[in-house]
């Protein structure tokens, strides 16, 4: 703590400075709607559902894409996830739902590099024969680039392989699930 001498408060300037400050249009870049604050519920929804313990579904580690191997045993016919990184989070009953018998390899196309996940995704195609993919991401635009790294990597990979993509809002709801044929 520092203790210094100081101005006294001229609560008139303060005024002034903060209607100046609102009449002032903010210099901003494009924000992604990824990236709006939203609370989407109360903590104390939350809080009723603690002390009982549901059992994880995780079958294998690691679960991020960029660290897997495209060798894994896990991905040998494999219904494999494709799942971006905050959806876990947003939907309560993800492990039940979706994770219980899946392998899976998560990421963000926002943060991480689409290229890198289009050919990792690719090599794990190529050097597996997998039952099935599900890409499961957020609502959000920057999020349907899971989609997009789908569908390069099946055409990269050579196989005709369609895959369910599915659509879940901030709330943990699916909203759309829609098979996608790479070839349309």
């Amino acid at each position: 703590m520092e203790q210094r001498e100081a101005a006294e408060f001229d609560e008139n300037a303060t005024q002034k400075r903060l209607a100046q400050a609102q009449k002032t249009p903010v210099q901003s870049n494009f924000v992604c709607p990824g990236m709006k604050q939203a609370v989407l519920r109360d903590r104390s929804e939350t809080a009723k559902s603690q002390g009982v313990e549901v059992p994880s579904q995780l079958c294998q580690w690691p679960v991020k894409l960029a660290l897997v191997s495209s060798n894994a045993p896990y991905f040998a016919n494999a219904d494999l996830l494709l799942v971006a990184d905050c959806v876990p989070f947003a939907m309560g009953d993800f492990h039940n739902r979706f994770l219980k018998g899946h392998s899976i390899a998560a990421g963000c196309p926002k943060l991480d590099g689409s290229n890198f996940y289009i050919e990792k995704l690719t090599q794990i195609l190529k050097a597996n024969k997998l039952n099935s993919l599900k890409v499961i991401h957020m609502e959000v635009p920057c999020c349907s680039g899971l989609t997009h790294i789908a569908r390069e990597a099946i055409a990269a990979s050579g196989r005709d392989m369609p895959f369910d993509d599915v659509t879940v809002d901030l709330r943990g709801s699916i909203i759309t699930t829609e098979v996608v044929n790479n070839l349309s």
